[in-house]
Parts: structure tokens; sequence; C-alpha cells
């Protein structure tokens, strides 16, 4: 009985919360104040003696978040969610926007990224509040942690295509939101400041019901400075034509392989156009489809640019506005 109470209300929004797990400053403070409050001593001394390290431990906590309020860095990171993308951007000023959320690769529920990997990874990065989240096309490898963030996690606003998706993927994420009372609104092309990052918005032009899925992904650019990212969904062959015949700046310091680099996207003519210095695959170990595919590892290795793989570990990016240095976490 006692089990399946706490299994009930454990099951409410936001009846549970993650938090990081404290670094060894605040586990040895922590532990400090435990040990200066036991005793038969008076409580009013106890907490007195006390007071010291857990005064340390919120001015420890404080000194975090007002570090990334400060910052000037904007920081992407590439979750590793198996095969599926996740991305969290956290701008200059501390505000942050996740990109996709993983899911199952077939759909079937056999694991949530959002509760298994996403809320302790940002729990782990201080991020208490997502501003925007973006699903960048409705299947089931990119929308499916939605649903425990939505629930989770306070959320600023929802962009989505606006493509009700295979089985109502893409209506259900929207009426999660509704019920959350989070705007979910489809973005058109354009720029918007992000705390001093440009935050661009591609494509598409609108959601084209003739195109797959894959080719109404929103593909975002970020630009800070003299530095750049594309965030390219999971485009194909012919929205990456559409995007390299048109006249937007595609130029990137780093590229998120269009899905998952399959040999349908990453063409020539798109390559051309991005000139990327780096690329992020975000793929699954042993994944049964054989991402990233060899020959467009190949055509990247020829276009000079450095290979990433979240199979490997997070991949994590960061840019002061003239550089960008991304390194993997294991």
């Amino acid at each position: 009985m006692t089990l399946r109470a706490s299994s009930l209300f454990a099951s409410l929004p936001f009846a549970t919360v993650p938090v990081a797990a404290p670094g060894i400053l605040a586990g040895a403070l922590w532990a400090l104040a435990l040990l200066l409050f036991a005793g038969r001593l008076p409580t009013r001394i106890r907490l007195r003696r006390a007071a010291l390290p857990l005064g340390a431990l919120a001015l420890l906590a404080a000194g975090s978040a007002l570090a990334a309020r400060l910052s000037s860095r904007m920081t992407v990171v590439f979750f590793s969610v198996g095969q599926g993308d996740a991305a969290l951007v956290r701008f200059p000023g501390g505000s942050s926007m996740l990109v996709d959320a993983g899911g199952s690769l077939f759909g079937t529920p056999v694991r949530d990224p959002g509760a298994a990997d996403l809320l302790p990874a940002l729990a782990e990065l201080g991020v208490a509040r997502l501003d925007r989240v973006v699903l960048t096309h409705p299947h089931p490898d990119h929308a499916g942690g939605l649903f425990t963030l939505l629930e989770r996690i306070p959320i600023g606003e929802l962009w989505l295509t606006g493509e009700p998706g295979d089985d109502g993927l893409g209506d259900a994420v929207a009426a999660a939101a509704g019920r959350r009372g989070i705007a979910a609104r489809v973005p058109a092309p354009g720029a918007i400041d992000a705390g001093g990052v440009r935050l661009e918005v591609l494509a598409p032009a609108r959601w084209d019901p003739e195109r797959s899925t894959n080719d109404n992904s929103i593909v975002l650019r970020l630009v800070h400075g003299g530095v750049s990212l594309l965030l390219a969904g999971d485009i194909e062959a012919a929205a990456e034509a559409g995007l390299a015949q048109g006249g937007q700046e595609l130029g990137a310091t780093l590229l998120k392989a269009p899905h998952h680099g399959s040999r349908t996207s990453s063409t020539d003519a798109f390559l051309r156009r991005v000139r990327p210095r780096h690329v992020v695959f975000c793929v699954g170990a042993a994944n049964p489809f054989g991402f990233p595919h060899r020959d467009v590892v190949e055509r990247y290795r020829e276009a000079g640019c450095r290979q990433w793989r979240t199979d490997q570990g997070a991949v994590i990016a960061q840019s002061d506005g003239r550089e960008l240095l991304v390194e993997q976490w294991r």
C-alpha cells in the first residue's frame, strides 16, 4: 500500500524534483553541517554551529546561478540519448533552449529519455527552466522525451512545424503543452535576438504536406559573434537543395549532421554552402541503420571536417564569440 501511494504521488506533475549530484565541496559542507548539528547540545546552539557551512553552501549555489547569468559564452550540449536527437543551447545571460528530446527509435515506449537522460542532465547543468523547446519534426526519436519534460519542468514556449505527424504525434505534443498552459507556435523564417546570439529560423517557410516529415524539419542557425552553428534536424536532399539554392547564409563553424548522417542527406552542394569545421552525428551505438553511413563520413573527412559522435558520449561546444571549443564528455 505504501509503495502504491508513493508511486501515485511521484507520478503527479512537479511531485518530484531532479537535483544535481553534489560536488566534492558541496558534499563536504553538507557533511560538516550534519556533524556540527549532531550531539546533545541545545537545538539553538547546534543550529548556530551548523549555520556557517550551510551559509557557505547557499553562497556556493547562488554563485553558480549568478555565474550563469553573467556568462557571455554560448554553450551547446548534444546529449547522448541513443538513436535520436536532443541538444541544449545555453545563451549568454543564462536563458536556455532545448532542440528535440530523443525517444525510442521505433516509437515503442521501452525507455523514456526525458526521465532517464534529460531531466538528470538538466539538473546537473543547473537548468531549472527551459525558455524555449523546439521539436524540429514529429518523429518519435526526436519527440519521445518531450512528454515528461512538459510535465516536469517549467517551459516558456514550444516551437512546432504544425504537422500532425504519424499517429498524431505532433498533435499529441501540442495538446500536452496546452494542458500545461505552454504556448505552442509555428515559427516563421526570420531571426530573433537571444541574449546576444542571433537565432535564425531558416526553414521551413511553412509545413508542406507534399514533402516528407524529415524535409519539413525546422532548421536553426545560431550566430554568436564570429561563431555559428547550424542545427539541421533530419532534412534530406530535397530540403538541402532548397537551402543550398536559396539566398540565406548557411555558413557554420559546426553542423549538426542532417538525419543522423544518412546517405540521403549531407549532399555535396549543401556542404559547399555550409563549409563546417566540425560535424556532430547524433547516433545510437550499433544502430540498425548503420548511421552515420560510411560514404557520408568520408565526405566530411574530405571536406576537412572534424567529426564527433554522440554514441561515444555527449558533445559539448562552447563559444566565446571568437572561437569554438568542442569536446567529448564520456
